[in-house]
């Protein structure tokens, strides 16, 4: 979600929230336990640190800078919108 979205596209009607409880309520449908979605939301943050190296990857790979650049601005966007550098601290 965060790779494509701007934070406008994420945000519009709590878009990425509702994916994000949709996903952890069908987790839990297919069996998963011991794992809330306070958890999943952390996780993602987590995720979102990772992600953000990506497109420089992708830069190095030799992509297009009109593939990864846009790619950079979502992800910087979703790092920031959900506080990521409080995982840093």
């Amino acid at each position: 979600m965060a790779t494509f979205w701007t934070s406008d596209q994420r945000n519009t009607q709590g878009r990425e929230r509702r994916l994000l409880e949709q996903f952890h309520r069908r987790l839990t449908e297919y069996g998963v336990t011991g794992y809330s979605l306070e958890r999943l939301e952390n996780d993602y943050r987590i995720g979102l640190v990772y992600w953000i190296l990506m497109p420089i990857q992708d830069a190095y790979d030799g992509s297009p800078i009109d593939y990864w650049w846009p790619k950079l601005q979502c992800l910087t966007a979703a790092f920031d919108d959900w506080d990521c550098r409080a995982l840093l601290r």
